[in-house]
């Protein structure tokens, strides 16, 4: 953003005062030889008022100018948050294992990110050809509250990615051919960017379906003051405020970039489109969160 000096400002109003006391000395020429006229006087007032007014106009609108421009900055958006450390460990059970309790189920974590974990399980199904068929591998996943299937196959180890920061989750593995052989694990991911954590992501789950509205509204309601915009936002779904700093810098991402394509709807695909291509990474670096784990799209005509 181009810098604005106040002294500037000051020079322009120096000047201006200058320009009214050569304007107040110099003599209107149709009154010169009728100084006592009607006509003449009312020009006189109407010059002394006018001058002052353009004054008075020009001050109120460049310290107006100052008061937009401080409370429109967006510098207090947080820096990029530090990239979380991630925890590695190692599998604890051999790839050829004689021990008498090699056919008990196991499963064990080998490393944990803000948005991963692997796991390694003891291979508890005897390579034969009738239990040959191999594991399921289950993820509880809090977020949808489903059940979900992240791996099948004979592998002892998988990775499982795209998770969300902060968050607890249980894998569970299955034999195949038989399924009361099976281990759970459970775990907790790290967290991670301004909204990568538990109490943000609650706070986000239970308002994924207006909270693009909400911000968006108050951001318009509060055009001159990202403060009052993220206490408004914030009084209606409790995120934390350095959150909030995110989805503000997003909301001025948006106005920079997409205005002509979301005057119709801020739902509208191309809206979407050019928020996505302009915006999304930005705040999934300050958010720590994916995009998928954003808003839902909604379709409200006009919005």
């Amino acid at each position: 953003m181009a810098s604005f000096d106040v002294t500037d400002l000051e020079e322009q109003f120096l000047d201006h005062d200058h320009d009214h006391e050569a304007a107040s000395a110099v003599e209107i020429p149709e009154c010169v030889d009728a100084k006592t006229s009607t006509t003449c006087s009312r020009i006189r007032q109407f010059s002394n008022f006018i001058l002052p007014l353009s004054i008075f106009l020009n001050v109120g609108l460049g310290f107006g100018f100052l008061i937009l421009l401080k409370e429109t900055d967006v510098s207090d958006i947080p820096a990029p948050p530090p990239t979380p450390n991630s925890s590695y460990y190692t599998c604890p059970f051999p790839e050829l294992d004689l021990s008498k309790d090699r056919f008990d189920p196991a499963i064990a974590k080998t490393s944990t990110g803000a948005d991963f974990t692997s796991v390694c399980w003891r291979d508890f199904t005897p390579d034969t050809r009738e239990e040959s068929q191999g594991y399921s591998l289950l993820l509880d996943d809090f977020w949808t509250q489903n059940q979900v299937t992240v791996y099948t196959g004979r592998d002892v180890k998988q990775n499982i990615t795209n998770l969300l920061p902060d968050s607890d989750y249980t894998l569970r593995v299955y034999s195949l051919t038989n399924k009361s052989k099976n281990a759970k694990i459970s775990f907790r991911t790290i967290p991670r960017g301004y909204c990568g954590n538990e109490a943000d992501l609650l706070a986000l789950k239970k308002n994924r379906d207006n909270i693009a509205d909400i911000a968006a509204d108050c951001v318009l309601k509060n055009l001159l003051s990202d403060h009052h915009a993220k206490n408004c936002i914030q009084k209606q779904t409790g995120f934390s405020d350095k959150c909030l700093d995110c989805y503000i810098g997003e909301a001025h991402c948006s106005a920079k970039y997409c205005t002509g394509k979301c005057l119709h709807s801020r739902w509208a695909e191309t809206c979407q489109l050019c928020n996505r291509a302009h915006c999304a990474e930005a705040n999934k670096l300050c958010s720590g969160l994916p995009y998928w784990a954003g808003a839902k799209v909604q379709h409200h005509p006009g919005r």
